[in-house]
This record gives C-alpha cells, sequence and structure tokens, in this order.
C-alpha cells in the first residue's frame, strides 16, 4: 500500500519533470547503442538539440500507455519487447548509456548527457568520473516544467535516469516555487551529495511533502538555511532515507502536519529540530521504524491535541525521549515496540488526555541491564522521578491510567548501578604558616583539616565517588612585634572542601616608623600637638610649631631619640606672649580772643597724657597703667590801645586724665 501511495506522489511530482528532463533522446539513445553487425560503438553529439514535436504530453497515464510506449522505444532500439525481457532492456541500456562518449571531449572532462531548462533554470546532466552529476542554474524551479531537447515519457528511461544520479549541484540563487516542493529530489535512490544546498531559496515553498523520500543513499543533511515559514506540511519529507543518518537544523516552526516524516529512517541517530510556535496537529508515524534512534529530545515542539498514532512505533533501540510539550489526543500503538524506552518526559495529563493505549514498554525483569545505561532494573515498575507525585511507582497499564496533573512529569525505569562495595575515602588538606621573625628565624605552624567521601564499586567495574565533606582552619593570630609590622593584617579562618588544595602563608615583617607625639602644654592643659616620625633608635629633629600667641618656658631639645614604645610623647610648657605698649590722650584748651573789631583771634593750648597697656596675645586681654600728668602753661592776653581786656591773662593749670578740653573767651572794651 505504502510503495501505490508514493507511486501516486511521484506521478504528479516535480521528480516525474526532472527524470523525465533528464531522459535521453531517442536519437541519443538508438545512436548509443552497439551495432550488432560491426560491433562498433556510433558517435553521439550529446549537446545536440532536437524539436520534439509534443513535450505537453509526456508523461504516462495508464499502464497501457507505459506498455506501448515501451513497444515503441523497443522496436526503435530493435530489442524485443516482451514482459520477459524488461529488466534486460534496463540493463542494456543503461550499459550502452554509460558507454558513449564524445569523441570529441577530452577523457578527463565531464560527458554531457543532457540539458535544458526547469521552470527559468538552466541544467546540465554530465557524468563526472564515478558521479553522475545534475548541475542546477539560478532561476526559479517550478512544478511540471522541467524540459529538454527531446523528452523520452517511457518508464525505462525514468528507471535509467534514476539509477544514475549521484550527486546535485545547486548554484546561488535558485528559488523552488510555492507548490513546487512536494517530491523535489525524492526517488534519487543513487543520490550521495547536494552541493550548494544553502544557495536554495526556499521561502516561497508552502509544501515539502515527500520531498527527500526513498532517497535511500543520503546519508546526511543540514538543513539550517532553509526557511520553511510558509510551509505547512512535511509529510513524508524524509520517508524511507533509509541510509540518512543525521539530519539538523530542521526547522518546523509553524508546521501543522508532519505525518511519516521520518518513518523508515532506520539509520537516523541525529536530529535537531526548532520549537514550533503553532500546535503541530498531526504526527502519525512520524518516527516509526527509526531503528537506530536511541535518544530523542523533542522538547522545543509542542502540540495542542495532536494525533501521534504510531508516532515511535518499532524504534526498537530508543532509551531516552523528551515531548513535554506534546498534547496528545490520539496516541494509540505511539510506543509499540519500543523495547528499550526507560526514559520518558510526558506533558501535563487533562481528563481527555490520559496515556491509555499507548503501548507503554513493560519493565522487563530485574536484574535486566537498562539501555543507554550501566544499571540494571531493580524492580519492574515506572517510578516517577520528578514532577507528579514523585517517587510512586507504576506498572505501564498503571502508568497509562494514570490521574489528571498539570505539571511535567518524568518517568525511568526502577534501575540503580549494582554495588559491589562501599568504602570511605578521607583526605587531609594542609595550611602551613610560616612566620618570618625580624631577627631573621622563621617559625612554622601547620593547620590540617580532614574531610570524608563514599567511594561505592559497582559490579560493572565503574566507581561513583560521593561529594566531599567540608571542614576548616581555624583563624590564625599574627605575632606582634613592636617597631616591625606584618603584610598581612590577619589569617582568617578558611573552609575546607573537595576543590581545597593545600596551601602556604607566608608573614612578612618590615621595620615601620613610630609616630611621636609633641604635646604643646598651658598651664597643664594641651593646647595643640604636633607629630614626627622615625625608626626606633633613630633621632629626629624636629620642626617645633609653636602655637601663635605662646612662647616656650624653657629651651627645647634639638633632637629626639625614637624609642620602641610606639607611644613616645615630648611635652613642651608653654606661656602666654605679652606685648607692651603705651596709650596717649590729648586735652586742648581753646583761647578765642575777640578784637574790637569784631573779629576772633583764637589760639590753642594742647595738653598730651600716656599711660602704659600691656596685652596677652592668646587671650587679647589689656592690662592698663595709670595716667601721667601734663599742664597747660599760662597765657597773657594781647593789649590794646584804648581798649580794656575782660582779664589780663589765663591762668596756667595742671591737666589730669580726669581733664576735659576747655574753652576761654577774652573781650575788649573801651577805656574811659
Amino acid at each position: 500500500m505504502k510503495n501505490n501511495k508514493k507511486k501516486g506522489l511521484i506521478v504528479s511530482s516535480t521528480v516525474v519533470g526532472l527524470v523525465c528532463g533528464l531522459a535521453l533522446t531517442q536519437q541519443q539513445a538508438k545512436a548509443a547503442t552497439v551495432d550488432s553487425a560491426n560491433g562498433q560503438s556510433s558517435t553521439v553529439n550529446t549537446t545536440q538539440n532536437i524539436s520534439s514535436s509534443d513535450t505537453s504530453n509526456n508523461q504516462p497515464t495508464s499502464d497501457a500507455h507505459q506498455d506501448n510506449t515501451q513497444s515503441a522505444t523497443n522496436e526503435k532500439q530493435n530489442k524485443p519487447s516482451n514482459a520477459g525481457n524488461a529488466d534486460n532492456n534496463v540493463n542494456d541500456s543503461v550499459n550502452q548509456i554509460t558507454k558513449t562518449k564524445n569523441v570529441a571531449t577530452k577523457a578527463a572532462e565531464p560527458e554531457m548527457i543532457n540539458q535544458g531548462t526547469w521552470g527559468t533554470c538552466k541544467w546540465e546532466y554530465q557524468h563526472d568520473g564515478d558521479d553522475y552529476v545534475l548541475h542546477i542554474h539560478k532561476g526559479t524551479l517550478e512544478i511540471n516544467r522541467f524540459s529538454s531537447a527531446e523528452i523520452i515519457d517511457t518508464e525505462i528511461d525514468h528507471q535509467i535516469i534514476d539509477s544514475k544520479i549521484t550527486k546535485i549541484i545547486i548554484d546561488p540563487t535558485v528559488t523552488v516555487a510555492a507548490n513546487s516542493g512536494p517530491s523535489l529530489f525524492s526517488d534519487l535512490t543513487h543520490l550521495k551529495t547536494i552541493e550548494g544546498l544553502t544557495n536554495l531559496d526556499t521561502s516561497q515553498m508552502t509544501n515539502t511533502e515527500a520531498m527527500f523520500s526513498n532517497c535511500s543513499s543520503l546519508t546526511e543533511i543540514d538543513l539550517s538555511h532553509f526557511d520553511t515559514s510558509n510551509v505547512y506540511t512535511m509529510a513524508s519529507m524524509f520517508e524511507g532515507c533509509t541510509n540518512l543518518r543525521s539530519v539538523t537544523n530542521l526547522d518546523i516552526l509553524g508546521v501543522g502536519f508532519v505525518p511519516n516524516m521520518f518513518q523508515n529512517c532506520s539509520s537516523l541517530t541525529t536530529l535537531t529540530l526548532a520549537g514550533s510556535k503553532y500546535s503541530v496537529r498531526e504526527m502519525q508515524s512520524m518516527f516509526s521504524g527509526c531503528t537506530s534512534l536511541v535518544n530523542l529530545d523533542l522538547s522545543a515542539v509542542k502540540s495542542d491535541n495532536t494525533s501521534a498514532i504510531s508516532m515511535f512505533q518499532d524504534c526498537t533501540k530508543l532509551a531516552s525521549l523528551d515531548i513535554r510539550q506534546l498534547k496528545i489526543g490520539n496516541g494509540s500503538h505511539i510506543f509499540e515496540n519500543c523495547v528499550s524506552l526507560n526514559h520518558l518526559v510526558l506533558a501535563p495529563v487533562t481528563e481527555s488526555r490520559s496515556y491509555q493505549g499507548w503501548s507503554l514498554p513493560n519493565v522487563p525483569a530485574v536484574g535486566t541491564p537498562v539501555p543507554g545505561t550501566n544499571k540494571k532494573v531493580t524492580a519492574p515498575y515506572w517510578a516517577a522521578t520528578s514532577g507528579f507525585d514523585q517517587g510512586k511507582q507504576y506498572t505501564s497499564e498503571e502508568l497509562g491510567n494514570i490521574g489528571v496533573h498539570d505539571q511535567v512529569t518524568t518517568y525511568d525505569w526502577v534501575a540503580a548501578v549494582p554495588v559491589v562495595e562501599t568504602s570511605t575515602e578521607s583526605k587531609a588538606v594542609s595550611r602551613l604558616i610560616n612566620i618570618h621573625q625580624p631577627d631573621g628565624t622563621v617559625k612554622s605552624d601547620t593547620q590540617t583539616a580532614i574531610i570524608n567521601r563514599t567511594v561505592t564499586v559497582y559490579d560493572d567495574g565503574s566507581v561513583d565517588y560521593g561529594k566531599w565533606s567540608s571542614s576548616q582552619w581555624d583563624a590564625y593570630q599574627i605575632p606582634v612585634f613592636a617597631g616591625y609590622g606584618a603584610n598581612l593584617e590577619e589569617i582568617p579562618a578558611g573552609i575546607v572542601n573537595g576543590q581545597t588544595v593545600d596551601q602556604t602563608v607566608d608573614v612578612y615583617y618590615t621595620p615601620v616608623k613610630h609616630i611621636i607625639t609633641i604635646q604643646y602644654i598651658d598651664s597643664g592643659k594641651v593646647v595643640a600637638t604636633q607629630e614626627v616620625a622615625g625608626y626606633p633608635g633613630n633621632k629626629v629633629m624636629p620642626d617645633y610649631q609653636i602655637p601663635n600667641g605662646y612662647e616656650v618656658i624653657s629651651p627645647l631639645p634639638t633632637t629626639i631619640t625614637v624609642n620602641k614604645s610606639g607611644k613616645q610623647i615630648i611635652k613642651v610648657p608653654l606661656r602666654h606672649q605679652l606685648n607692651k605698649t603705651s596709650e596717649l590722650k590729648t586735652l586742648t584748651r581753646t583761647i578765642n580772643i575777640h578784637q574790637p573789631n569784631g573779629s576772633v583771634q583764637t589760639y590753642s593750648q594742647v595738653a598730651v597724657l600716656n599711660r602704659p597697656v600691656t596685652e596677652d596675645r592668646v587671650t587679647g586681654q589689656k592690662i592698663y597703667g595709670a595716667w601721667n600728668t601734663a599742664r597747660w602753661s599760662k597765657f597773657i592776653v594781647p593789649t590794646l590801645t584804648g581798649y580794656i581786656p575782660s582779664s589780663a591773662n589765663v591762668a596756667a593749670k595742671a591737666v589730669t586724665s580726669a581733664s576735659k578740653n576747655e574753652r576761654v573767651d577774652i573781650y575788649y572794651k573801651k577805656a574811659k
């Protein structure tokens, strides 16, 4: 039934066009046969173009038509056309074509077999050494648009071409039209290599159904440059690729239908798929018959109520599977004959999506080796190792009927690595502390911490080491030497574990300058301080900084010898500086002589008093002495003829601090 389905796909696909386009013309096939009369091969120009009267009806529409076309071809080649020798006809034609050679072509050059166009892409089909090469040039590949110089539409020609192609070369800027993805390279059973697959622009494709199906000689393919953003189905994309070992970077983003995608890819071991932001709806038999798959991670692929009938059926080596985002509606026979499956990561269970009918494999008998591990079955059950009801154990039937829950859950066979012997390993980890003392000697202390771990030896010879315990080194007090400083302030406590290695800590000392404090004392009170530094035993010459307003009481030492105490204090007694000045006071007696003519003649007598003043420069306080005394001398009033003054003189007068400025007025009157 499967072969009939594929045959129907091929008839309506691009591959039929490709095969027809690559077929030799009738004239070329005839020219390539050996003349039985003389045993000589005819020569043919393989690049000759011969027009075809009709290239639009070149595909067989029925078995009868194929028989008629085959008979016509056999007659042209003078070969019997009965059904009994059909296979011989195919083999004879293949042998004759492979022996044909253009006499004008050098032996080292590729042999041109045919050429033409596919859509807007030009192509050549050549025999190059051990390869039969289809070379596709830039343009657009379109379905059923493949044409050559003359198309022979016979099943025998299809078989001849299909049996030859081993390599496809794709030039840059080759585009696949929207509807040209299905069966694009299908049934090329000898195809081993596709060069330039990254040049293929697939952004317009909507369907990749059977695109590489039955390419049974293809071993690996990298689809990292495939743009599948518009693709809605990848059904049977690699079905029947029996030697395909590796498919990498396949993006199924948004693809809804992937049934039979890798069906019967019996050599497939490596597969990387991109996740889907849309739910995949049909995944029937997607991996069925992939008998070499061991581990499969589909954690990025999600679905909602998808059909997954027989999805992993007959994956006999599949041991580990992660389908945490596949919410499967119908999973009938999904794990049928998956006899090695022992590690499952499954999506949450809703009322309508249980594991019933999934054909979950039974856990084998106790002592059976677990595929893909070094463990052996210890109980014939599945166990929830994470997620819902973690730790609970199930038979396969019980697991199929598990209750509704909303957690991604991992299930594993109940198994363990058999233990032969368990012991404890101890390790001492040391910290050596070297105290390099100022006198040149070294004092060493060793701190040792003991840690332990469990060592388990299994019956397969493997060894499992447990986690090391932890311990610690205590904090260490660094010795103090007067006049010296250590390079470390402290050696703290240290945690010791399995990663800790033996350590050595060296403590060195260097001389340090001691601080000498100079205290300036006024009546027993420190009014200022000054610091000078020096090494113990050395003499320093301080630059004394006497506070303003003070003076030292006794001479200061010009040098100070630094002692080892580190607390050396020099006291300097001070006294206040006193400034002695004097204060002046001026008193004036003003004598006004009023002249008879009305004018005034003024005379001033000045007396200057003074007293001593003593000022404290620290407090600013002043002490005043007594004022001295002065004197205004006697003043004789001038005489005027015919006038008599009001006073003949102004008497002398003592001036004291209590005196005030005075004014004396003298007037004249006429004598009688």
